[in-house]
């Protein structure tokens, strides 16, 4: 390899690589397609089913009683379904995942909105979590008004159009990390328990351990939410640890075999390659070290590149697979220089073995 002397102009792409990466492309969007739920996650979906089933309950009674909507949701006892988890987990796809099963299954018009997903920006404050509140609810002009006009628009939305549970995610981002940390985010949390008790309906709050640490903050806000869903990383020294690992990556090699990423499957159970999966994603979270399987996830992705150029390069010889080099390759170009392992364990080996049943 050396340096080139031409023109910026002149560097374009050839034709051969174009296409190249035109494929790669869209071998990894298929690949994005991909999803497998967190066992945790199956209870998760459970567990906001139930919670829909309660906020109709309650709601009716209230109706009984006289209690118009907008007036309050006083009695209702589990307001909050905090779910707690790293980046990399699924907590955001099955959040997203459970809102449009609900809309396909029941419907989204003008007059109902039974599951709403809403997103909050870094750095959050009140005014920005009422308009990202309101964006999630569909209003076209979320940023348009003051605090007040915002939270009561939100308000009317929930109400005009009855929506039974909202999914608020990345909601870490209420922690202010200053001296007024601790104010800023109860008094948050405080204003979003006044919204979701008067619009009735019932929030999960979707982030980090962060999170968790912030509803601790307030007896009223604790009171409130029901048992944390917490999501550990997969330890692989125990045998429901290393069975949820191995059968992800099992189930992995699978969907890229019956989704076309691979000619066959690739064998990614063979040998040491799950103790190699597992040294690349180990990570520690609260206590407990374990196996990211996000980070597997993204390991294949970055793996698929060096396949096909592979493939490319000698398409009689070479097997439309994702190989143990190749692994290697992705750890080396995407895992490594990203602090996500320190280590190449595909190139140089594991330093353990996984237990397996």
């Amino acid at each position: 390899m050396d340096f080139l002397d031409i023109d910026i102009d002149d560097v374009i792409m050839e034709p051969k690589e174009r296409e190249l990466r035109r494929q790669i492309g869209e071998l990894q969007a298929t690949f994005e397609t991909i999803c497998f739920m967190h066992p945790r996650l199956v209870e998760a979906h459970q567990t906001f089913e139930t919670m829909r089933d309660e906020v109709a309950r309650a709601r009716f009674y209230l109706r009984k009683r006289g209690v118009a909507a907008g007036e309050g949701l006083a009695k209702y006892p589990a307001l909050i379904q905090p779910v707690i988890a790293q980046s990399g987990m699924g907590k955001t796809t099955n959040a997203q995942t459970f809102v449009e099963c609900i809309r396909r299954r029941e419907g989204h018009t003008d007059k109902t909105v039974p599951a709403v997903y809403a997103e909050l920006r870094p750095g959050t404050v009140l005014k920005t979590f009422f308009s990202d509140l309101l964006k999630g609810f569909g209003c076209n002009f979320p940023e348009d008004g003051t605090v007040e006009e915002k939270r009561t628009r939100m308000e009317h939305f929930a109400t005009l159009r009855p929506t039974d549970i909202v999914f608020i995610d990345e909601m870490h981002n209420i922690v202010k990390r200053d001296e007024s940390a601790s104010n800023h985010t109860v008094y948050l949390l405080r204003t979003l328990k006044s919204v979701a008790n008067r619009a009735q309906f019932a929030i999960i709050a979707i982030g980090t351990e962060e999170l968790l640490a912030s509803f601790c903050m307030s007896r009223e806000i604790r009171n409130r939410c029901r048992p944390p869903i917490l999501i550990y990383p997969a330890d692989v020294s125990t045998d429901e640890g290393s069975t949820l690992m191995l059968g992800y990556i099992g189930k992995l090699d699978d969907a890229c075999a019956r989704k076309g990423i691979t000619k066959g499957k690739s064998g990614f159970l063979a040998d040491d390659l799950p103790a190699c999966f597992a040294e690349v994603s180990m990570e520690t979270w609260e206590g407990v070290t374990g196996s990211n399987t996000g980070v597997i996830s993204k390991l294949v992705r970055h793996a698929i590149e060096p396949m096909a150029r592979r493939v490319a390069a000698n398409p009689e010889t070479e097997r439309e697979i994702i190989t143990r080099e190749d692994l290697a390759l992705a750890t080396a170009g995407w895992a490594i220089p990203l602090n996500v392992c320190k280590t190449n364990p595909f190139r140089n080996g594991p330093s353990k073995l996984i237990r397996r049943q």
